[in-house]
């Protein structure tokens, strides 16, 4: 995204990468886990205001680089540092006074921002608006680790999720929905070998669009296209997988194999504008559904970490 600077002085915190100051470690924050964070205020080229994060460093086998666009004006926010942004949620107990409060204090939902604690509707989570958000995220293998199922001894994996195309409506930012790929490769010499491709790339299509199908493709460096396919090679001398190769664009049936990734909507609510908490907007898919609300996300955190 370009940006024209710092939005009005607002501090800016670096945690874990190097340097003095908030560089280092930030456990005056809370419990300081060692992850490389960085989080500043930005203004685009129309002098819209966006929350910038940064997770991990540019090597790190997870990284990920967000901008979320601050929310519209509402209870005296609108151009104050502490406005909520449009990733959505419950700022918490003292929010419908205009501010932060309850048990989250100043945090905001941000305590509990995997709703271990409270429901998705107070965390935000799944209930942002996505034509507001850019961002991109690497999973890797990670050569660094003593495990060898992540290290790359036993294969390799890589998984993207990008979502960088944008334009803007006015002054205001639309982002396209997302590429997302993944790859992997495993080496064993008790089964055999594994080879996976896989690439859904909706960059090219808006949120109000779902008439635009992806092409079906082996071509993983291509754009709009849907990538589906395993190989798997048996060992010279035997192993516990049979030699076997499915590529979704030579081996499906015409007629029988349709694309509906990407195929989707997005409706935005009323937001902000009618108070705390967020009135999110709605999916509707062109078959079959899948309510993102409804998921239990703090399952996915690993307390060890």
């Amino acid at each position: 995204m370009s940006t024209t600077g710092s939005f009005n002085g607002t501090a800016t915190i670096s945690c874990n990468r190097g340097g003095g100051g908030f560089g280092g470690s930030c456990g005056g924050f809370g419990t300081d886990d060692g992850t490389p964070f960085y989080y500043n205020m930005v203004r685009d080229v129309k002098n819209t205001i966006y929350y910038h994060v940064v997770v991990g460093m540019p090597d790190d086998a997870f990284r990920q680089d967000v901008y979320i666009r601050m929310g519209t004006a509402w209870n005296g926010f609108g151009g104050d540092p502490a406005a909520p942004s449009d990733s959505g949620g419950d700022l918490g107990a003292g929010g419908g006074g205009g501010g932060f409060g309850g048990g989250c204090g100043f945090s905001g939902n941000g305590c509990d921002p995997l709703g271990a604690s409270n429901n998705n509707a107070f965390t935000g989570s799944a209930s942002g608006n996505p034509a507001r958000v850019i961002m991109a995220q690497v999973l890797e293998t990670d050569p660094a680790s003593s495990n060898a199922k992540v290290n790359g001894t036993q294969g390799t994996f890589l998984q993207e999720f990008t979502k960088t195309q944008y334009s803007y409506v006015g002054n205001e930012i639309s982002a396209n929905k997302p590429m997302i790929k993944q790859t992997l490769t495993q080496t064993n010499a008790a089964q055999g070998n594994i080879s996976l491709n896989f690439k859904a790339d909706m960059s090219g299509v808006k949120y109000n669009n779902n008439s635009t199908p992806l092409t079906i493709s082996n071509d993983m460096n291509a754009s709009g296209v849907f990538v589906n396919n395993l190989s798997l090679t048996a060992l010279p001398g035997g192993g516990t997988i049979d030699s076997a190769v499915f590529d979704m664009s030579t081996d499906t049936q015409p007629g029988h194999s349709t694309v509906t990734a990407g195929r989707y909507t997005y409706t935005p609510g009323s937001e902000w504008q009618n108070g705390d908490p967020y009135s999110a907007g709605t999916y509707n898919y062109i078959t079959g559904g899948f309510n993102s609300s409804s998921v239990n996300y703090s399952k996915y955190r690993d307390p060890s970490q």
